[in-house]
């Protein structure tokens, strides 16, 4: 699916839509990734019956060449780009989906998000301030090193994708791997800078007061977040009191298991109101 551009903050940034007609899904994707990587959403059953959105942050996929990468690659630039085209794109009541970065990026412009229906998150352990990223996310020195670094060498990409996966498939792999090579050069360690600053939000506070339904999902095997760590969560609208626990994947089930995470979608869909059975 090729993507549409919109001008966003000065920037020609890229977005992809579905050709469905029901309810609005808004989905923003993860460090290093674009909105590709929810081809499967956006051209299968869940695109058909739902119209779906997948926008590339600054520095991503379509949206790879930004005019100030220190700004609008930054956390606070990000959440900017995102609530702009919500407001842009949307018309209705909308389910917003991140994975990973998007799903942090998400909770922390969720105030700002006039449309918002419904949040869901998946790989996205919800941050306190300060945050304590030695418990939410799995010690490894070398893909902590790695989302916040320029150039990779391509064994570096190889390792930190197929990591992302608990079924080794080769062409999701591939893919990733594409994502990531594509990425600005300097949107991680913009990033990783503006983390330092403390450019984060109280994700845990924004939660806990969060007046629409909230689903988090964990990949069982998740090689980049402790699982550990959902452990005792608890907020107010979370659905079904618990998170989410997905069988038999990783870091990415939209594409490891896009059956089960679409189906889990439309659940969640149907407990914001978005539609009747």
């Amino acid at each position: 699916m090729e993507p549409k551009f919109i001008d966003i903050l000065g920037q020609r940034m890229g977005y992809r839509e579905s050709d469905g007609q029901g309810p609005e899904l808004f989905f923003v994707h993860g460090n290093s990734q674009s909105g590709e990587t929810f081809f499967n959403q956006l051209e299968g059953p869940l695109g058909r019956r739902f119209h779906l959105f997948a926008m590339d942050l600054s520095g991503h996929g379509a949206s790879g060449s930004p005019m100030d990468v220190v700004s609008q690659c930054s956390f606070p630039g990000h959440r900017e780009a995102i609530v702009q085209m919500a407001q842009a794109l949307l018309s209705g009541p909308t389910l917003f989906v991140g994975h990973s970065l998007g799903g942090h990026l998400l909770i922390e412009s969720s105030p700002r998000l006039e449309h918002m229906a419904g949040l869901l998150v998946f790989g996205t352990p919800p941050l306190a301030l300060p945050p304590r990223l030695d418990l939410a996310f799995c010690a490894d020195g070398a893909v902590t090193t790695r989302i916040f670094s320029g150039s990779l060498h391509p064994d570096e990409i190889k390792d930190w994708a197929s990591r992302q996966f608990w079924k080794q498939n080769s062409d999701a792999i591939t893919l990733v791997e594409r994502m990531i090579l594509e990425t600005h050069p300097m949107a991680r360690p913009t990033l990783g800078k503006s983390a330092e600053k403390g450019d984060f939000v109280d994700e845990m506070k924004i939660l806990k007061s969060l007046s629409v339904p909230l689903a988090i999902l964990h990949g069982e095997h998740d090689a980049l977040i402790n699982g550990d760590y959902f452990k005792g969560l608890s907020f107010p609208t979370l659905w079904n009191d618990a998170v989410t626990i997905l069988r038999d994947v990783g870091h990415c089930p939209h594409l490891e298991d896009p059956e089960t995470f679409d189906g889990i979608i439309v659940q969640f869909a149907r407990h914001c109101g978005l539609f009747t059975p």
